[in-house]
């Protein structure tokens, strides 16, 4: 890797990659073979490429192992880390819950989340019990839709319109609120 900000975008480009397969082996409704994982892999790999990401990998497990160093090396807790937890965690729940009840669901949110990312965003350790009704509820799921009929078209999730930016938006103006004028770029 040549640059910081390269290693960051590869690890980005990674997360892309495991973080379905990982999700899928412990929730999903079956396993992914191993075509479908390359298949992941090999068209991740072609988008870095067009992206001008170098030195991605041949191979699978060499990806896997740049992703766990990277995250031993890196995941650390600052307040920019959190900021933008806080924003992704607020929108997740408000696809799925009204308002009045999303402070209940935050603690499901983080039994979903491992150690180092718990501690780079600044989140609360969420039980032990709370961990196993939030994995059990989702392994549960998994073998629930197993037997239904498989779907023979997508469920698009970009129909419904959402209040967050009536009126349309400046790219510039997307992202969590920089508080300090440090921060802010010149």
């Amino acid at each position: 890797m040549n640059t910081c900000e390269e290693q960051a975008c590869f690890y980005v480009l990674s997360t892309f990659v495991l973080e379905p397969i990982r999700w899928n082996a412990r929730f999903g409704w079956r396993r992914l073979v191993s075509q479908e994982k390359l298949a992941s892999f090999y068209y991740w790999r072609e988008i870095g490429r067009r992206m001008n990401i170098r030195s991605i990998p041949d191979g699978l497990g060499a990806l896997e192992r740049y992703n766990v160093e990277y995250e031993r090396e890196h995941f650390r807790y600052s307040d920019a880390n959190r900021r933008v937890a806080v924003a992704v965690r607020d929108m997740f729940l408000g696809w799925f819950l009204p308002a009045p009840l999303r402070r209940l669901g935050e603690p499901a949110i983080y039994a979903m989340l491992d150690e180092p990312l718990l501690e780079a965003f600044g989140f609360p350790r969420p039980s032990p019990r709370m961990r196993r009704l939030v994995e059990g509820g989702l392994k549960m799921r998994g073998r629930f839709i197993r037997p239904l009929p498989e779907r023979h078209g997508p469920r698009l999730r970009s129909g419904p319109r959402r209040p967050t930016y009536p009126g349309g938006y400046r790219i510039e103006e997307l992202g969590p609120p920089i508080e300090s004028a440090q921060a802010q770029p010149e």
